[in-house]
């Protein structure tokens, strides 16, 4: 389901939506859109991860978001009718459940009170994309940006404490922060040796505890 949106329906809405989602699970490195690709709808993040990416002319790949459970795909472009302006790629088996344009244009017919939670939807997305381009275009130095990264992309929090799926390479986060992969590997072994963030559960996993949201952005002089 999406959650943003699923939460806020009435009964009578959320019985409805469920008749109009797809369910399918994907296996790793799916591509689901690109850039120019023509939308027929929009996806719900049942589970897993998808990076959404853009190309750069030198051939290079930005990710700008990486979604969490109950996040939507594709809004825009399923309600405007428009190509896709990034790429969507699955990280690890993901679950997505699929909503046509048609089925959605006439569940808001139908529903009239959906064009306000679609708003609000709208209005996160465009606060995320916010967040994303001043960690990337205002001069922070780079240990700050690196921080601002890792707590945007908190995949859960209970109070001060978070864990991050990373999601990404040491040189895709060079690449978002505007660094150098160098850089990027010394300021997070920097980070562990101050034991403000550490790895969560095996040697191959992409999650990092963050023990103290507080302390790790009191260290690089971010305002709480």
């Amino acid at each position: 389901m999406c959650k943003a949106l699923f939460e806020k329906m009435t009964p009578e809405m959320r019985l409805a939506w469920k008749e109009i989602e797809h369910y399918s699970t994907y296996k790793p490195d799916t591509m689901l859109f690109q850039e120019e690709q023509r939308s027929h709808g929009l996806w719900c993040v049942i589970s897993g991860t998808v990076r959404v990416s853009m190309a750069s002319p030198d051939g290079r790949r930005l990710t700008v978001r990486l979604t969490r459970e109950g996040d939507i795909l594709g809004l825009i472009p399923a309600l405007f009718d428009t190509p896709y302006d990034t790429i969507g790629e699955t990280i690890g088996a993901t679950t997505l459940a699929y909503i046509t344009r048609s089925d959605l244009r006439r569940f808001m017919t139908t529903y009239p009170e959906m064009h306000l939670l679609v708003a609000e939807e709208i209005s996160r997305y465009l606060t995320m994309a916010h967040h994303a381009l001043r960690t990337i275009a205002l001069p922070f130095k780079t240990e700050e940006k690196i921080v601002r990264f890792l707590l945007d992309h908190d995949e859960t929090k209970c109070g001060d404490v978070a864990n991050v799926n990373l999601g990404m390479t040491y040189t895709e986060i060079a690449n978002f922060v505007g660094s150098t992969r160098e850089n990027v590997t010394r300021i997070i072994s920097r980070l562990k040796k101050k034991k403000l963030i550490h790895p969560v559960g095996t040697r191959k996993s992409q999650f990092i505890g963050i023990p103290s949201i507080q302390r790790l952005q009191t260290f690089v002089g971010i305002e709480a």
